[in-house]
């Protein structure tokens, strides 16, 4: 049994797979973090591209220009532990404040942020994002 990345305490088959593959869809903006995390620790960036907003900064039209920046980015990165600090949500927006212990050629790149989420067309969307500096 593969754990999740996301640290639910599931099989990622049970988990953040069903989300993956469209099985079905995050059902508020926790459960969207939480299948983002591990999309990118799963390297898998059409997922990423498929749950950003179009109004987030850096999102791209170019999808395969973005595939290969989210690729290079995390080319080596060790998703290590997602712990969630805070949620919050309504029916259109909501937010979810999170650290993210990662590390990368042995050296520790983890920080902590409040994501912005947003609900249209029926799905949940992660729009932006502010990071704490003061882990």
């Amino acid at each position: 049994m593969q754990p999740c990345p996301c640290n639910a305490e599931k099989s990622y088959k049970n988990c953040c797979y069903l989300l993956h593959t469209k099985e079905r869809k995050a059902q508020n903006p926790l459960e969207l973090m939480k299948s983002r995390f591990s999309a990118y620790a799963m390297d898998l960036p059409d997922y990423i591209i498929e749950t950003t907003h179009p109004n987030n900064p850096l999102y791209l039209n170019d999808k395969s220009k973005w595939k290969q920046s989210i690729n290079e980015s995390y080319s080596g990165v060790l998703f290590k532990k997602l712990e969630i600090l805070e949620h919050t949500h309504n029916e259109d927006e909501g937010y979810v404040t999170f650290m993210a212990t990662l590390e990368k050629l042995g050296q520790d790149i983890s920080f902590q942020e409040r994501s912005y989420f947003i609900f249209e067309h029926s799905n949940w969307y992660y729009l932006n994002g502010t990071l704490n500096t003061n882990k």
